[in-house]
């Protein structure tokens, strides 16, 4: 029975596609039938990833209080990755919504009559126009196909994909590569705090994240204990880390507490970490967005008012 309390309140932290197969696994504990079982029987109906922690969790002697622990932290983390992608959204719609003006703008206008006026200096403002014409069109086609690569891989790529993408770029990549790490850190902590020795604390991580984004480096982190480097080393090692956080890592080797508190600290404090970027990003962020629309809006109806200017000066001599 209380497998099945536990299991019904993993249910309140788990995604939406995921709360009707632990439901069923928590009925069918409220009729008798053991956990084993109980799971064997739906396992194949399992999401990928869930199935994976459940796999993992089947390893250790409370394997329901880890499965309520894993999907605690999970959503914890989502909502450091919901303030994240925020601010990746907020710059991004206001940038294309720039850019389908100016382009919107630049399809509308057309400014052959001039032309017909014979001006001086016409042939060269509407060379002026059509490069501006054209150089928008670019950016909008540049924009649009990253955009439509990126939703692409997020839709039918492997998982790991898109944090690799951008987890690579400087100012964003950073806080999405501890938030990461700090899922991988945290999972640990809840193998060893079960009892489980590292190395096989470590197998049963990576198998939990074998279909997740932190796939390999999870398994770059056993494959690195394996081999005889200690925990702190092996995380520190990861792609994941960097010069910010690596110091804080190679301290779980020194650190004379339990193993388990000091995983659980360095988790909170990478947790930290991406609080503090989130919150100067947020304070940046409308003025760098302001600059770059601005300056995308200006170039484009700065071009057309030049174009008009002759016409104003035609217009002044005849009055």
């Amino acid at each position: 029975m209380l497998n099945s309390v536990k299991l019904q309140l993993a249910q309140q932290y788990a995604p939406r596609r995921w709360r009707a197969w632990i439901e069923s696994v928590a009925l069918a504990l409220e009729h008798g039938t053991p956990l084993d079982e109980a799971i064997a029987k739906v396992r194949s109906y399992a999401p990928r990833e869930l199935g994976a922690i459940v796999d993992s969790a089947m390893q250790v002697g409370a394997p329901t209080q880890l499965i309520l622990d894993a999907l605690r932290t999970r959503e914890s983390l989502r909502r450091s990755w919901k303030e994240l992608w925020i601010l990746l959204l907020y710059p991004t719609v206001t940038l294309v919504f720039a850019i389908s003006i100016g382009v919107m703008f630049s399809s509308t206008m057309d400014f052959e009559f001039l032309t017909e006026f014979d001006l001086k200096g016409a042939d060269q403002i509407l060379a002026t126009v059509n490069d501006q014409r054209q150089s928008m069109y670019g950016l909008a086609f540049v924009i649009g196909w990253t955009l439509l690569v990126i939703g692409t891989i997020a839709v039918i790529g492997p998982a790991w994909a898109l944090t690799s993408i951008i987890g690579g770029v400087r100012v964003f990549g950073r806080p999405l590569r501890w938030i990461n790490l700090s899922e991988i850190l945290n999972r640990y902590q809840l193998f060893i705090g079960q009892g489980l020795p590292t190395i096989d604390a470590a197998t049963a991580v990576s198998r939990s994240f074998s279909s997740s984004a932190q796939r390999y480096a999870a398994e770059g982190i056993e494959r690195r204990i394996r081999q005889g480097t200690s925990l702190g080393v092996a995380f520190a090692l990861t792609s994941m880390s960097d010069g910010l956080c690596r110091p804080a890592l190679r301290m779980l080797d020194y650190r004379g507490e339990d193993l388990s508190t000091a995983l659980a600290e360095t988790s909170e404090l990478l947790q930290h970490m991406v609080e503090q970027r989130c919150r100067s990003l947020s304070g940046v962020m409308p003025l760098f967005v302001l600059l770059i629309v601005g300056s995308v809006v200006w170039s484009v109806f700065s071009c057309y008012l030049l174009a008009f200017m002759p016409l104003v000066s035609m217009i002044s001599s005849l009055a």
